[in-house]
Order: C-alpha cells, then sequence, then structure tokens
C-alpha cells in the first residue's frame, strides 16, 4: 500500500459515460493529474472518445484545458487488456483510482451477464488491479438504491440488512460494494460513494444516456411516429406504472453529483466514509408525470403538424386531380397504449416509492454544496433536452482537430500509450499542451542532439520541471511563426520548476533562470526546448524515441 503523493495521477473507470464526462470536466478543473480507462467503440479509438469530450467542455468554457492521458482497456478482459508496460505506468505514477464503471441494465440473463459481468464481476478485477498496482485511495461509485426494497429512512453507515432486491442492478451493485468494503485494508483509505438516480445537467438539461426517468418519454415518443393522435395521459401513466400518484423519487443532476464526488476526492480529509449523494428533498410522481405529459403534449403537437404538412407535399396530381397517397400501416390510438404499457413493465419497480435517505456524513462534508431540486423547470428542461435531441440518435459527427500534437509527435516516432522506464535517469521536463490535440508529455533531451530526444504520454510524477502551452502555439512553432523565446516573453509558453506538478490542487513556484542550481537546469531544458522545436520543423523525419522497455 502506497502513501498518497498530491503529485501522483488519479485513475478514472467509466470516463465515457455521462457522470465520466462530468467528472473529467471537475477533476481537471480543480488541479488533478488525471488518466482514464477507456475502450474504442465501433468507429471512435478510445483517445478520440475522450478527447471529443474534452472538446465539448472546452467549446462551453472558451478555454484551452489540459487533457487526461488515455489508456485503452477493456474493463471486463484480464488486465483490463493493458500491456505490461502500462501496468507498470499506473504503478509508478498513480496512487488513486476512481472507480466509476457500471452497467445500468435491469435484468440479467444469467450472474455471468449484464449487469453482474461489469458491476460485480468487474469490480473483482478492479480490486485485484488496484492492489496490484500499490493503489493507496479507493473511491467506488455505488449507488443509494442497495438498499433494496427497503422502507423508511437509510442511514448511510448501513448495507448488508437482509433486504430484498427489486432487479438485478441493485443487488449486483450491493454484492459489489460489499466485496469493495472487504478488501478495504488493502488501501490506506476506501471511500463509497450512493448517487440517488441521476439526471442530465440542470441547468442545460444535457445528458448522454436516456435511462431511468426518461424510459416513458422515450418509449411514448417513439410510438408517436406510428400514431400522431397517441398521447400519454398523467393518469395513464401512473396508472401504467403501477403507481398512485403519490410515490415520491430522489433524483440528483448530474453536474451536482460530479462536483461532489471530486470535491471528495480532492480533500482527503473526507476519504474513507460512505457519502449518500441524494436529494435533500424528493421529486413527486404525480409532479413528474404531469411536467412530462406536458412537454410530451407539446411534442406530439409538433409531430402531428409535422405529419400534416407532410401528408399535404406528398399528393400527386394526375389530370389535374389530387390522388391519394399510398396507405401507410396504421395503428390505433389504443394499441399503442397496448404497447407502452407492455414495454413499461421492465420499470415497475425502479418507479416504486424511495425511502429516505440519510445524508448527515455528506451535509458534514460538503455543508457549501447542497443539491438543487429537481423541480417543475428542471423537469421541463430534462424532457425537452431529450426530445429535442431524440433521445441521442441519430449521434453527431465527431470531429477531430485539425492539428493534433500527440499525432505529430507520434510521426516522429513517438509511442501515444504510457510507457514504462527501467531507466535511472528520469525525464529532463513535463510538458503540457492544452486544447485540440493535447495531452501531458515526459521529454528528455540529448545534451547535443535534438534527434536524441526522446518523449512518452503522461507526466514523470518524479520531475518538477514543467512546461505549459496551448496546441495551437506548439503548432505555431513548429510552423515557425515565432521562436520559443518569444513565445515565453509573450506568455504563451510557461516554463516553471515548482514543488509539485501542474495539475494539481496546491500552487505552483516559478522558477526563473540564473536562480542556482534550478536556473541551470531550467536554462538547459529551454535550450533543448528551442532546438527541438526547430528540429520539429524540418521537412526531414527527425526521430523521438519513446521511454526505454
Amino acid at each position: 500500500m502506497r502513501t498518497r503523493s498530491h503529485r501522483n495521477y488519479v485513475i478514472l473507470t467509466g470516463a465515457t459515460g455521462l457522470l465520466g464526462e462530468y467528472l473529467i470536466r471537475d477533476l481537471v478543473a480543480k488541479g488533478v493529474s488525471l488518466a482514464v480507462i477507456a475502450r474504442p467503440s465501433r468507429n471512435l479509438s478510445a483517445d478520440q472518445r475522450v478527447a471529443a469530450i474534452c472538446r465539448r467542455w472546452q467549446r462551453l468554457s472558451g478555454q484551452a484545458l489540459p487533457r487526461p492521458v488515455v489508456l485503452e482497456g477493456h474493463l471486463n478482459e484480464p488486465g483490463w487488456g493493458l500491456s505490461r508496460d502500462q501496468h507498470r505506468w499506473i504503478a509508478n505514477n498513480c496512487d488513486c483510482l476512481l472507480n466509476n464503471a457500471a452497467s445500468l441494465e435491469f435484468v440479467a440473463a444469467s450472474r455471468e451477464a449484464e449487469p453482474w459481468k461489469t458491476n460485480f464481476h468487474g469490480t473483482e478485477r478492479m480490486l485485484e488491479l488496484a492492489e496490484n498496482w500499490g493503489i493507496a485511495d479507493l473511491h467506488h461509485v455505488s449507488t443509494a438504491y442497495v438498499c433494496g426494497r427497503r422502507t423508511g429512512k437509510i442511514l448511510e453507515t448501513e448495507l448488508d440488512e437482509g433486504q430484498q432486491f427489486g432487479n438485478d442492478y441493485e443487488s449486483s451493485k450491493c454484492a459489489s460494494e460489499l466485496m469493495v468494503r472487504a478488501a478495504s485494508d488493502c488501501f490506506e483509505s476506501t471511500t463509497i460513494l450512493r448517487p440517488a438516480i441521476i439526471t442530465g445537467d440542470y441547468y442545460t438539461g444535457y445528458t448522454s444516456t436516456f435511462h431511468g426517468l426518461y424510459a416513458p418519454l422515450k418509449i411514448a415518443a417513439s410510438l408517436l411516429h406510428r400514431a400522431p393522435l397517441f398521447e400519454v395521459s398523467e393518469q395513464s401513466l401512473v396508472a401504467t406504472l403501477g403507481l398512485s400518484g403519490d410515490e415520491e423519487k430522489n433524483f440528483v443532476p448530474v453536474d451536482w453529483v460530479s462536483n461532489a464526488i471530486s470535491s471528495i476526492v480532492c480533500d482527503r480529509d473526507l476519504h474513507g466514509r460512505t457519502y449518500h449523494l441524494t436529494a435533500e428533498r424528493r421529486t413527486s410522481c404525480e409532479l413528474l408525470a404531469d411536467e412530462m405529459h406536458e412537454v410530451f403534449s407539446e411534442h406530439a403537437l409538433e409531430v402531428l403538424w409535422q405529419e400534416v404538412e407532410k401528408s399535404k407535399a406528398s399528393r400527386k396530381f394526375a389530370n389535374g386531380k389530387p390522388t391519394s397517397p399510398k396507405e401507410e400501416p396504421t395503428f390505433s390510438v389504443e394499441t399503442m397504449q397496448a404497447s407502452f404499457r407492455s414495454q413499461m413493465e421492465i420499470y415497475q419497480a425502479y418507479w416504486r416509492n424511495d425511502p429516505v435517505f440519510d445524508r448527515t456524513q455528506l451535509t458534514a462534508a460538503l455543508p457549501h454544496l447542497p443539491p438543487p431540486a429537481v423541480d417543475r423547470e428542471c423537469i421541463r428542461r430534462l424532457c425537452r433536452y431529450a426530445l429535442k435531441k431524440n433521445f441521442g440518435w441519430p449521434r453527431p459527427p465527431v470531429v477531430m482537430p485539425a492539428f493534433n500534437a500527440a499525432a505529430k509527435l507520434r510521426s516522429q516516432g513517438f509511442h501515444s500509450q504510457p510507457q514504462a522506464t527501467s531507466d535511472v535517469r528520469p525525464s529532463d521536463l513535463n510538458l503540457r499542451i492544452l486544447g485540440d490535440g493535447g495531452g501531458d508529455f515526459a521529454v528528455r533531451f540529448s545534451p547535443d542532439n535534438a534527434e536524441a530526444t526522446w518523449v512518452n504520454a503522461g507526466f514523470d510524477v518524479n520531475q518538477t520541471r514543467t512546461c505549459v502551452m496551448s496546441a495551437a502555439t506548439l503548432q505555431r512553432l513548429i510552423d515557425e511563426d515565432f521562436s520559443l523565446p518569444r513565445a515565453i516573453s509573450l506568455g504563451a509558453v510557461v516554463m516553471m520548476s515548482a514543488s509539485r506538478t501542474p495539475g494539481t490542487c496546491s500552487g505552483t513556484d516559478v522558477h526563473r533562470s540564473g536562480e542556482g542550481r534550478s536556473g541551470h537546469e531550467m536554462d538547459f531544458c529551454r535550450n533543448s526546448m528551442e532546438r527541438w522545436m526547430k528540429g520539429l520543423s524540418e521537412e526531414t523525419t527527425q526521430h523521438a524515441y519513446s521511454i526505454p522497455r
């Protein structure tokens, strides 16, 4: 077990899910050096998926942001599918793991299928790896619904009370939390984070996943195009779910949940406890059904109008007389209502009345961060966003940056995945490139030959000298729009020597050239950087070697 160093990386799993997107934003904003485990999708690499998330936050903030180190892996494979060098890099550089990966499937075909595959077996594999890596601080994202069908007040300190469960999601998450607690002696601290039902963004309604809360709206919208007069009333929605209307659910916006988790991760005094990340006041199902009905009615009217206009436009004329358009299969409203009820059956346990979740430890830890109420206006924002985006389909195209720093270095022989090193000599400089195509890199220079420079993804946590610039500045340096000294004088490039690398929650002391040994070393790095930039600018290929294996 390793003692936590504030310079080391935090590993995040589940980075490409909704909560993961926000955790990337908030952890980076709080100065955390972040490494993420992500798998490729059908069309995008893991790096491209994470880059798209960072690009969205950059567009919304208007600032060039640090990029996490991306390790392409599969959490359901042995060793997460990582190479030996990547395991060594994690062991050498990471001492905190935030386990956010989860499956939200409700029904399992077997104990080997989802959600057990990820929530239980995946957690089992995570614990084994975390112990092997020497992780000091473990943060595990569980769920408030490990309480199952219990009623009354649920304490943060309670877990196994002999409860019954409503679905496989709840039982698999409870089993995984029990396993994490049993392994707590392997870590310096083990923190359990139990969010309630996570909704989209409180302020914008944004979400990238449409589960749970969105299910009735999504099913109704899918049927609407087959019967434009189909409508879900408040009464039919409540009745279909087998509810009385008096039930209350605990909803929490994703932006608040992420802020709370990242605040806890960054404060070691808050580690080692269990927190209910839940609302202070629950939302009634009657209010939810009422607002869903209002928003759905608006949407249904728009769809009906579009169908009328489409019908007018499709009329054909023969001998000056209109002919009837080709008949399409039609479905009665009653048929649609029956289909809606059938598809909603799986969610009946999900919509039962929630117990009261005790928040004593969370309130004491984060008194300044109360959760916003998921009220009438918030529900409307969430529903309108889902309908406007057609529940995320089709997915918008991912736009690749025109200039990619890692790709430029890769063309010089650079390896994008973090590598370990057995070389005694550390890197000379940590290089942080902000913005599109950026990332964290460790650089080692040859005193005489720019061609002997090697570069590797991820900071060397033992090195305190750092150079920070944007990807746009790096491109201008390579294109020789200005020199490195000029960029430094303009503040476009910052070179510093500090007690902690940037990307931590602490401050940074900047050492200028000429201040003793530190100044001489910084002068060496500055001069070497200038030679290196000139080498990258040349048309002939210059080689940048990866860290020796």
